[in-house]
């Protein structure tokens, strides 16, 4: 009778209160969360690297609670894992390398509680040696080549650099561990390449040492370019200039054809022709123009180049225009003389030199070779000197003539004489 009135309690104090046992296992509170990296945050590379998150919760339960656990490398999530134990999470970071370096942290969750652990940063030290490698080590001028660039080992966001002496010549952003790069050699010789790396660690970046220097042997193609002036020496201004651009032992490629053949004949800055297997110009020399000539044919990466330097003899100079009497008055008589200082007399007679003004509406007449009278107009007016031999003119500054009025003048003496 006893034991059936101990039953009855039992089971009528389990229905009054059903939530009294169930909540007494889930009453828990998470005291701590650490994190610990073994064997050590400052590591070389190639080490064993083990990241230990190490939670302590105390609960009114027997049994374990369900909890998260999730991982940060710099603030990003890189681990996440559900466990139904109380051991320390572990997670490994076999053979550590420079990309593996960052700031770590550990937390955990459990029912909507979240607690993390403070940040441990892990540096990892030492990159592998880059080992170059290229495709041919004999090529031709214009011929590309592969180079491959490869850092054994290493992780992370890399960016690759390759060499020629000491000049960088490309630059190759990666997320592996190689980078391919195609090469133009541009001269003839001997080229010694290498490359390195940088592992991006935001942050930081941590560059490798220099890889294997290998080296290209570049062959000089046949093909030239040619440019034939005529006449080529004596040359005065006037004289017709008779230019030529052509290319040469083009046949000798097999990498080029005709097609991808272009010519370029220059003066200094100035294009004045362009073509595919010849180019001919003609023009008159002049002395002021830039000497250089330029012949320069392009087939793809291939650029030759032939030029010269021509010397103009100055035929006359340029006109200067004065005018006398240095002041003049409204409709008296004047002259303007127009001269060059100097000519090639050998070459050019005074009489082949001519002198004109302009515009021709002066109304001034000529007295001679250069020469021009008449009267003074009563307003201002800009004369220019034009000087002309042999196809050649050249044209003197202008000179504003300003005639004054003859009664202001009168003025500006009475009022100079004493009273």
């Amino acid at each position: 009778m006893g034991l059936l009135l101990l039953l009855t309690s039992m089971l009528l104090s389990s229905y009054l209160h059903p939530w009294s046992a169930a909540n007494a296992q889930r009453l828990f509170t998470i005291r701590d969360i650490t994190l610990s990296i073994q064997p050590s945050t400052d590591v070389t590379r190639g080490t064993n690297v083990t990241l230990r998150c190490q939670a302590i919760v105390s609960s009114s339960g027997q049994e374990v609670l369900s909890r998260e656990y999730t991982i940060y490398k710099d603030s990003q999530t890189i681990y996440t894992k559900t466990s139904s134990t109380s051991e320390d999470l572990l997670y490994p970071l076999p053979e550590a390398r420079v990309s593996n370096s960052g700031k770590y942290k550990c937390q955990i969750s459990i029912e909507g509680k979240q607690v993390t652990s403070e940040a441990k940063k892990l540096a990892v030290k030492g990159l592998s040696k880059p080992i170059l490698h290229l495709n041919k080590g004999v090529v031709s001028e214009g011929e590309e080549i592969t180079a491959r660039c490869t850092a054994p080992g290493e992780t992370g966001s890399i960016f690759f650099y390759f060499y020629e002496g000491s000049k960088e010549i490309v630059e190759k952003q990666v997320n592996s561990n190689q980078a391919e790069a195609k090469l133009h050699l541009s001269s003839v010789g001997i080229h010694k390449i290498h490359c390195a790396y940088t592992v991006l660690v935001t942050p930081e970046s941590f560059k490798s040492e220099e890889s294997n220097i290998t080296t290209v042997s570049v062959k000089e193609l046949p093909i030239k370019a040619v440019l034939e002036i005529f006449p080529q020496s004596k040359i005065d201004e006037g004289d017709q200039l008779n230019i030529s651009c052509t290319v040469r032992n083009v046949f000798y490629s097999s990498e080029t054809s005709t097609s991808n053949i272009h010519l370029y004949l220059s003066q200094g800055r100035q294009l004045l022709s362009s073509g595919d297997t010849k180019v001919n110009h003609r023009m008159v020399a002049l002395a002021k123009d830039p000497g250089e000539f330029e012949c320069r044919v392009e087939m793809g990466k291939i650029v030759k180049t032939d030029s010269k330097n021509i010397s103009v003899t100055e035929l006359f100079s340029v006109p200067t225009l004065t005018i006398s009497p240095a002041e003049v008055f409204q409709r008296d008589y004047m002259t303007l003389t127009c001269k060059s200082e100097s000519s090639a007399s050998e070459r050019l007679s005074r009489e082949k030199l001519t002198y004109t003004l302009d515009p021709p509406e002066s109304q001034l007449i000529p007295k001679g070779n250069g020469v021009f009278s008449g009267i003074a107009l009563s307003s201002d007016f800009n004369y220019t000197c034009v000087a002309q031999a042999k196809g050649i003119t050249k044209r003197s500054d202008i000179l504003t003539v300003r005639p004054k009025v003859m009664s202001q003048c009168t003025d500006h003496i009475l009022d100079q004489q004493p009273r």
